[in-house]
């Protein structure tokens, strides 16, 4: 997944005024969280088709036709090409173990695929439709944001705020005059874009849309002046 420019350290080099003088000054770290909840616009569907047969060449083939008609039936109801990508393929030996040795007993290939959903509504729709089209494995479904930035930055604005609001209660409260400006602030940044795993997909394939959190973390370092 995608995301973000990097996080920055900010120093205030006007820091030392007249009224906080070099004996009298004190200083406070402070820890602030800001989120900013968000509906979702877009759906990632990671699904894909598992096929086992004796000979390998077999197990290829069957699963390349089915992989096909999973495309196909996809494309149908407007899910385009380009939102349709592979995501891992693989052919496995399985073996049995008569007696404590190892016999090959069949091929498993796995061919697994992402499939971006721009209408959150057809999500289960895509689900079913892929089912059955052939497709065995659905390993989960993940809401995420087209665009982050702007909520990233709201989110932010309001850590750093937050961070000024309790580094002045602190003060205050010892009986102190804060300096607004910190000395230094660092930014931490996350997206929380939830998840739907296998276990929690239902027959009836409806599937409810999870908000994104986006959230920032700020760590601040105010001084202030005082007895």
């Amino acid at each position: 997944m995608e995301y973000y420019k990097q996080p920055y350290d900010y120093h205030n080099v006007n820091s030392n005024k007249k009224n906080f003088t070099e004996q009298r000054n004190h200083r406070i770290k402070v820890n602030s969280i800001g989120s900013v909840v968000v509906k979702p616009d877009k759906a990632i569907i990671s699904l894909g088709v598992i096929v086992e047969r004796e000979k390998a060449e077999n197990a290829q083939k069957q699963n390349a036709i089915i992989a096909n008609q999973i495309i196909a039936a996809l494309e149908s109801i407007g899910i385009p090409t380009d939102a349709i990508s592979s995501s891992g393929y693989n052919i496995q030996p399985i073996y049995d173990y008569p007696d404590r040795i190892a016999v090959l007993k069949a091929y498993r290939v796995r061919h697994m695929f992402e499939v971006i959903v721009s209408d959150i509504s057809k999500v289960g729709e895509v689900i079913d439709v892929a089912t059955q089209s052939g497709a065995n494995s659905i390993t989960n479904v993940q809401f995420i944001l087209s665009e982050k930035e702007s909520y990233y930055q709201e989110a932010l604005k309001q850590a750093t705020l937050h961070a000024r609001e309790k580094a002045e209660l602190i003060a205050s409260t010892l009986g102190g005059l804060l300096d607004p400006m910190p000395l230094w602030i660092n930014e931490k940044k996350q997206v929380q874009q939830p998840i739907i795993t296998r276990e929690t997909l239902s027959v009836a394939t409806t599937i409810l849309e999870r908000d994104v959190v986006v959230t920032a973390e700020t760590t601040a370092v105010f001084q202030y002046n005082g007895i």
